[in-house]
């Protein structure tokens, strides 16, 4: 949908990338445009459960449109639905939006439907293809006698019949394919958690492995450490108790000296004596 000129976009941005636009319609106020575009709840929706939903244009009068969907559709599933309804339009184009704060916000396509029973579009048109089905709806009731019209109603049954079979199934098909990428996230989370489990227990022995080394090396050191004190130790006293052995031997050897030099001198002292007293006598 084109839309009017008074309409800005916030930080330049489109529709359907985060956008939020203002809702102020030219010759409106604020405040009835809020009124317009309002939301409406309906309580609480149990997973599962199948709501009517009231569609109505964001910018134009159109009337509106009423579908029974599943409360667990996302809007992706709720666009496509709504364009097999109406038989026209491109799911590309068209927009749900909600009003938020004065501005129009668009769902994502992976936001739910939940409780919501109200939305707005954009990107498609509602009046002509109700007005359509209004005819169409006349022109069958007219001139009917009651089986063909008994008929019809069966006809109708059946497509609607038809209808909410095919929505269960999209619906089952949804809740299938979440289920599996639960199931698939929970399956990556185990093999992440166990893959960081072995990373954590592999640091840890590795840890704890170079502490035993460090351990072993210390204690290997002060082994050899103390082996070479004590060899030392011994060395200094080998070479204390050679130096003394070697001083006894000095000492012992020099006094020998002194008392043969002693002896000696005695015994020539004495011969002397002995050779003057002979030559005394002889005199």
């Amino acid at each position: 949908d084109k839309l009017p000129a008074a309409w800005v976009l916030v930080n330049g941005s489109r529709l359907g990338q985060g956008p939020l636009l203002e809702l102020r319609r030219p010759g409106q106020s604020q405040q009835k445009q809020q009124l317009f575009l309002q939301g409406g709840g309906g309580g609480e929706a149990k997973k599962g459960e199948a709501v009517e939903v009231v569609f109505r244009h964001a910018t134009k009068d159109e009337g509106e449109l009423r579908l029974t969907l599943p409360c667990s559709f996302t809007m992706m599933q709720v666009k496509v639905y709504l364009i097999r309804e109406l038989g026209r339009g491109k799911v590309q184009k068209v927009q749900l939006v909600r009003e938020h704060d004065g501005v129009l916000e668009a769902y994502q396509d992976t936001d739910r439907l939940g409780s919501l029973r109200e939305l707005y579009v954009l990107g498609v048109h509602l009046k002509e293809t109700k007005a359509k089905a209004v005819d169409k709806a006349g022109d069958e009731g007219k001139d009917l006698d009651p089986a063909e019209a008994e008929r019809l109603a069966r006809r109708k049954a059946r497509k609607e019949a038809k209808r909410r079979s095919e929505q269960e199934a999209e619906r089952a098909e949804a809740e299938r394919k979440a289920k599996e990428e639960a199931e698939r996230k929970a399956e990556e989370q185990a093999l992440q958690e166990a893959m960081e489990a072995e990373r954590k227990a592999k640091e840890d022995a590795e840890r704890l492995a170079a502490e035993e080394a460090e351990r072993k090396a210390k204690k290997r050191a002060k082994r050899e450490q103390r082996k070479a004190e004590r060899e030392a130790k011994e060395e200094a006293e080998r070479k204390a108790k050679e130096e003394a052995e070697r001083l006894a031997r000095e000492e012992a050897e020099r006094l020998a000296r002194e008392e043969a030099e002693r002896l000696a001198q005695e015994e020539a002292e004495r011969k002397a004596r002995e050779e003057a007293e002979r030559k005394a006598r002889r005199r």
